[in-house]
């Protein structure tokens, strides 16, 4: 037994050829080390693997996790590649929905849904490498990191209407409203290969 808000003993580091999180990491506060003791434990040519909280989850335990956080950090950086991303509602029958890396799309691929939603993450472990040498960051803001200018946002995008509509008025037009599909953008694709595994 380890507390993983504490780095792991040498003995355990390329000690495994698999590592599965199946609903541990949301509970530790010192998630940056917990998730690097993890990385750490899968030897290189292992897995690691992830089921976790990504939304409606709130209270269930310290976080819930982006899809954004993983691909940035199991990454070619830290010598990892991401085999498989899925997202699903916690609801018999619901599909899975692949979710694609934003840093690819060129823009955030955004979840808002009122269900509980669980995020799989399939990762290799494909180099040594000394993991955080160079910390992750969000794959929008990287071109304002190396270029040191802050993104603009454009005078008048933010929210004003919000500010002028009371907020009563505001709740009952969203009743209105057909609810949108959360995994209607370009950054879901529906998969069928997990309906039985993911049930």
């Amino acid at each position: 037994m380890h507390d993983l808000n504490e780095p792991i003993p040498s003995n355990l580091k390329g000690a495994f050829t698999c590592v599965f999180d199946g609903g541990c990491l949301e509970h530790i506060f010192n998630f940056p080390q917990a998730i690097k003791n993890c990385m750490e434990m899968v030897a290189v040519g292992g897995s690691f693997l992830a089921i976790t909280p990504a939304n409606s989850f709130c209270g269930h335990g310290f976080y819930q996790f982006s899809p954004e956080l993983y691909y940035r950090i199991l990454s070619a950086q830290n010598g990892f590649a991401v085999q498989e991303m899925v997202v699903w509602e916690l609801d018999p029958g619901a599909p899975q929905y692949r979710v694609k890396d934003p840093d690819a799309l060129g823009h955030r691929v955004v979840l808002a849904s009122n269900r509980p939603t669980y995020l799989m993450v399939l990762a290799t472990h494909t180099n040594a490498s000394n993991i955080f040498e160079k910390t992750p960051q969000q794959s929008d803001y990287i071109p304002q990191w190396s270029t040191q200018k802050a993104r603009s946002v454009p005078e008048g995008t933010q929210g004003t209407w919000r500010n002028r509509v009371p907020y009563f008025i505001r709740k009952f037009a969203r009743r209105l409203r057909p609810e949108p599909d959360p995994f209607g953008s370009e950054g879901f694709e529906r998969v069928e290969k997990y309906r039985s595994a993911l049930r």
